[in-house]
Parts: structure tokens; sequence; C-alpha cells
């Protein structure tokens, strides 16, 4: 049975009030506790707090509960480093590191990296978290030819200063492809995403100053805590060369 349009009001007006005197990543009560403190049936609040979910105010985590969805994340695609974005935006950023391992090459990665086959790396999987949350998970190939090896308390701050203050290799440049995709469920579980969900997908080739392929990045995005933003600019070209 439909619910009255008075019931989903009040429910949802009472919701709001809730979420505007908290701070933004704070857990609401359980559902049990909601629907005491509001009068309310689960399915009536239920059908409430998921539309504050689509409307971007809400987020359910896996197995935590429902939160006070913080400000998305916004990456103008400079080339930052993951803690130099979450400091720029007042957020103290953290690593877990989950994996350091030598690996073989597999062969569509050597190509992107200029590889002749049979080739190692290092293979280095973290999890980028701003205030706590889980932002990112990132898996980085470094070939064996650079040199570069790291320890894991190295790999808890930028990967790229640590690339600049111990071996003097700058990042350059950095190609990247961006789409939307359905990650693994160990990275869904690494960024409390629901099972089946999708999430921002990006794939990088950084290169040092002479052009090198010197590692390669895929990093997957929490799609309701980071957004990418692009701008563009017109260029006035010369006379008899404009398209």
């Amino acid at each position: 049975m439909p619910l009255p349009p008075d019931a989903r009001s009040r429910v949802r007006q009472a919701l709001q009030e809730m979420i505007a005197t908290a701070v933004p990543g704070a857990r609401l009560p359980s559902e049990r506790v909601l629907c005491a403190r509001l009068g309310v049936a689960r399915m009536t609040l239920r059908t409430a707090m998921d539309q504050l979910v689509h409307d971007g105010v809400l987020e359910r985590r896996r197995g935590s509960g429902t939160f006070v969805r913080r400000p998305m994340l916004a990456s103008r695609l400079q080339l930052l480093s993951f803690t130099e974005e979450m400091r720029l935006r007042g957020l103290v950023p953290t690593t877990r590191v989950v994996e350091i391992e030598a690996v073989e090459v597999p062969r569509p990665l050597a190509r992107a990296l200029h590889l002749a086959l049979p080739a190692t790396a290092t293979r280095i999987t973290r999890v980028r978290c701003g205030d706590g949350d889980p932002i990112g998970v990132e898996t980085v190939h470094i070939p064996a030819w650079t040199g570069m090896t790291f320890t894991a308390a190295e790999l808890e701050g930028s990967l790229y200063q640590a690339v600049r203050g111990r071996y003097g290799i700058e990042v350059a440049s950095a190609s990247m492809h961006i789409r939307v995709d359905r990650p693994d469920p160990a990275v869904s579980a690494h960024l409390e995403l629901e099972a089946g969900s999708d999430a921002l997908r990006i794939e990088m080739i950084d290169a040092d100053a002479a052009g090198r392929p010197i590692m390669a990045a895929l990093c997957w995005y929490h799609p309701e805590r980071y957004q990418i933003e692009l701008t563009t600019a017109a260029t006035r070209r010369m006379a008899g060369h404009a398209r």
C-alpha cells in the first residue's frame, strides 16, 4: 500500500533535521532505533532513507551502517599524488599497504610499459583514505629495470615523493584511461561498496622526463566519494591553420 504523502514528507523532514546537525561522516542510529524514535514502520523509514541515499545526502557502507555523506572529492587531473590532493582539500591522508610483491609482467601491461617479455615488476597494492574513509584502491607495477624498491613504511605516504626523494626520478607526464566498471569483490570490500556496485576505474602510465614509462597504475575510486573535473579552453589558432 502506498505511503501517504504527509507520512513520507514527515519522515524525510525528520531525517534531514537529524542530518543537518550531524558532522559529515557521522553514523546514523540503527533502523530499529530510528523507527522507535520517529514512530514509523521500518518500510516507511527505509523508503525515506533510500531517497536520501539517491540524493547523495546519505551513504550506506556494507556491514557498517548508514552515514552522513562527506562532500565528494573532485580531482582536476593535475599530476598530483593522492597525498597532495587530500591535503589540498583539508583532509588527513592515510594509506594501508595491502601487498608488495615481485611478479611476472603480463603481456598487455608489458606492451604499455614498453617491456620485452619475459619481464618482472614490483606490484604494490594500497588502500588510500581521506579522514579515515576509503576513497581509492590502487595497484602499481614498477618495472624491475628501474631498480626502484620501497618498504611498506615508505609507501604509507606519497609514492611520487618517494620516487623523487629516494631515486631522484621525476614523474613528468602521465596517460590515463577512465571508465566506470565493476571491481572484483576484494576491491569492493576495501572501498566498502555493496557487492555488484560500479566504481570509477582509472588506468595510468607514468613516464619520466625522458618519456620512459616507469610505472603503471590501476586505480579504483569510490563513486560517491571521488569525481573527476575536466576544464577545457579554446585556443585561437593562426589564420589558415584553424579547423
